[in-house]
């Protein structure tokens, strides 16, 4: 008895396995069925878009006056006064620095003896050429003496009148004025020190008319000259520029630099700044597009895409360009009536290349 009712358990426990074997193949469309193999992946397809494309080298520079104007000692001689303050705009003419010491005071002193002793002796002349002229209407004098007279106060003019000049020139040279207008920059002496002719003193930028120094790493072979530079601002600002000079000479890392100008460097940066951007080295517009999940890379980093076709889908390998976000350039390979595969790519061609380099058992 309790063999028969152990033998019909057994037959319960079976029926009930593939009653329920049968309800889950039922319900997932033959999953558990022997022999069904691996199943078909999810794929998407889609037609090539047209996108614009950029290629650009980040910059990074600084702004500094187009108009740099150095101020120089005009005599050897020592800074005795500094007139005007670091970083003030200045107009043309305004007093910056005033010169003195032994040397100039010598010769200032000397002049102005000069000048006073001739004013004299002018006075005197004159007087004497205007007496000399009434004893002549009188003839008290002669001719001859007047004349005499009259070429020692013409001397006595002109050695004034060049003392005078003399005197006007070295307080000039003395009291060292703005060139032009803008700002008084760079101060290079301080008050009690002495300096040489032609030594630079500071200079005067002009904060109208703006440049920036940027260095960049473009790549080889690549024309810069004109290009369009982007600079980011705070805030998510952006403004241009070009290009307006590459300049000989490399950064110390090897980067190459440029000068970067234009209305919008001019009318939102000062001079100082440090700032970034990009340089737009090339730009593709409408061009042939798929996205960055469409391309599948081979032996050799050769390039390939997967093509729907009546009888399946064809492996066919591109050629990609530029980059944009998630999109790649297709410079050849495809047309924009070709139907890719955009999603699955990868199994697709892992389950290809299994089939094809499968290792022998």
């Amino acid at each position: 008895m309790k063999r028969q009712i152990s033998g019909i358990a057994i037959i319960s426990i079976v029926g009930i396995a593939l009653a329920a074997g049968y309800f889950l193949m039922k319900h997932r469309g033959g999953e558990a069925s022997a022999g069904s193999g691996p199943q078909p992946v999810l794929i998407e397809t889609g037609r090539p878009l047209h996108r614009d494309f950029r290629r650009s080298a980040v910059w990074i520079g600084r702004v500094e006056s187009r108009y740099l104007v150095k101020v120089v000692a005009l005599e050897e001689g020592r800074i005795t006064s500094v007139d005007t303050a670091d970083e003030a705009a200045v107009k043309k003419g305004d007093l910056l620095f005033t010169m003195g010491g032994p040397r100039i005071d010598n010769r200032l002193a000397y002049l102005r003896e000069k000048v006073a002793s001739l004013r004299q002796r002018l006075s005197i002349s004159e007087a004497r050429v205007k007496r000399k002229r009434q004893a002549v209407k009188q003839r008290f004098s002669s001719r001859d003496e007047l004349e005499a007279a009259e070429d020692t106060l013409t001397r006595i003019q002109t050695g004034l009148s060049k003392a005078r000049h003399d005197l006007q020139l070295l307080e000039d040279l003395t009291r060292l004025r703005a060139p032009v207008g803008g700002v008084f920059t760079r101060r290079t002496v301080t008050v009690g020190q002495d300096v040489e002719k032609g030594a630079i003193l500071g200079y005067i930028t002009d904060p109208r008319h703006l440049r920036i120094v940027a260095t960049l790493f473009p790549g080889p072979a690549v024309f810069l000259q004109g290009k369009t530079a982007i600079a980011h601002l705070a805030g998510g600002r952006e403004i241009t520029g070009k290009i307006t000079r590459v300049l000989p000479e490399h950064s110390p890392a090897g980067g190459t630099i440029v000068w970067i100008e234009g209305g919008e460097v001019n009318h939102n940066l000062k001079t100082g700044e440090t700032v970034r951007g990009e340089v737009i080295l090339e730009t593709r517009h409408a061009a042939l597009a798929l996205p960055q999940g469409a391309i599948v890379y081979g032996r050799d980093q050769r390039q390939y895409v997967f093509i729907k076709q009546a009888e399946g889908y064809k492996k066919q390998e591109v050629h990609t360009g530029l980059k944009s976000g998630n999109w790649l350039e297709v410079i050849s390979g495809i047309t924009g009536n070709d139907e890719v595969v955009t999603k699955g790519a990868y199994e697709m061609f892992y389950r290809d290349f299994n089939k094809t380099y499968r290792v022998p058992d």
